[in-house]
């Protein structure tokens, strides 16, 4: 009798269960879409690559084209993005945000809001972007394009330096680097001169020059650096030019890198002063930097900041306040001194499980 009873609960146990899955309609379960990758995060990756201040807020684009904005760089709203591709450099220029990012993403917006997907006809991932005389250019994976309006763009056929990595623009022009001893300079993006960079100081094994970082800033171009003196220490150079032709090479320092690198790995304009940043690896975590400048010549540094700031990410400062992206995280500062580490939070997060309630 028994028996019979426990098969009888078991029978109707499985009913119950497969009546539950069956009656579990198509809505019960929701899964993000729009806009992406909103209510999705993913653990353990950089979520912004880029940031611009303007017009009173924070404005940031990365990961799974993530567009965000913020008024203090704590609390972020994310809004609609064209494309869920990872976008690397957001520019407000010619009274537009223009965004870019892999697999030839290019899209536009008036408000930073509503986006708009660009055709820029190439399938590189782009990794750089600026504006100069009228003229947007972007860069990656061997292509320069260039734009009247970031709408319709021309591919440019330069066999000479078919890597650049880095761009900045001024009234003057473009200054590309590509990670060799030259830089690039063009008055529009299509026809370029290579100008040299020399410094003094020792040098390990014969090694040259390796540009990292490129920015215009208070009348200047400036290029980040840095040269093996000996197997465990580098020179770290900062080279300044008014035009992009002629250049000043200035020398930060020597620092210890034990048997790894050194890396620039952005420049931000602050309240008085050019910031670049960085990080110095010896055996260990690396130690991430700061170096300070009034005038793009003369630079102090400072060490000792909270956690890493992975290379190519970027800063940028406005309402009082400082913002460094890092790693699922970000950094912010009153006085560029004092940081605090943030999670990156948007108001649209729908939680760990990826689903609303």
């Amino acid at each position: 009798m028994k028996a019979n009873l426990v098969r009888v609960f078991f029978a109707l146990t499985g009913i119950l269960l497969f009546c539950g899955q069956a009656l579990a309609g198509p809505l019960d379960n929701w899964t993000w879409r729009n806009p992406l990758p909103n209510g999705n995060p993913v653990v353990g990756t950089n979520v912004l690559d880029s940031v611009v201040f303007t017009n009173g807020n924070f404005y940031a684009v990365g990961f799974l084209g993530t567009v965000a904005s913020s008024s203090d760089g704590r609390f972020w709203t994310e809004y609609p993005s064209a494309t869920t591709n990872q976008l690397t450099q957001i520019i407000y220029a010619g009274g537009q945000f223009v965004a870019v990012g892999n697999n030839g993403t290019i899209e536009t917006s008036t408000d930073a809001v509503n986006w708009v997907l660009q055709t820029s006809g190439v399938p590189n991932n782009l990794v750089s972007l600026a504006y100069a005389n009228g003229i947007y250019l972007t860069c990656g994976g061997g292509q320069v394009l260039t734009s009247p309006d970031a709408v319709n763009w021309t591919f440019t056929p330069i066999t000479k330096f078919r890597n650049l990595g880095a761009v900045a623009g001024s009234s003057f022009g473009f200054v590309g680097i590509n990670g060799s001893t030259n830089v690039y300079f063009s008055t529009d993006g299509m026809n370029w001169t290579t100008n040299g960079l020399t410094a003094s100081g020792s040098v390990f094994n014969n090694e040259s020059l390796v540009p990292q970082i490129v920015t215009y800033a208070d009348g200047l171009f400036l290029v980040g650096a840095y040269r093996h003196a000996t197997s465990e220490s580098a020179n770290a150079y900062i080279f300044s030019s008014p035009d992009g032709t002629h250049w000043t090479a200035n020398l930060v320092g020597n620092f210890f890198t034990g048997f790894s690198e050194f890396f620039y790995n952005f420049f931000m304009t602050g309240s008085n002063d050019v910031i670049a940043a960085g990080e110095i690896g010896p055996s260990g975590p690396a130690t991430s930097f700061l170096q300070f400048s009034t005038n793009g010549l003369n630079w102090t540094q400072v060490n000792g900041l909270p956690g890493t700031f992975p290379q190519g990410y970027g800063g940028a400062y406005g309402n009082g306040t400082y913002v460094i992206l890092g790693y699922s995280s970000l950094y912010v500062s009153p006085d560029s001194l004092n940081w605090t580490n943030y999670p990156y939070v948007s108001s649209l997060s729908a939680g760990p499980d990826k689903h609303i309630r």
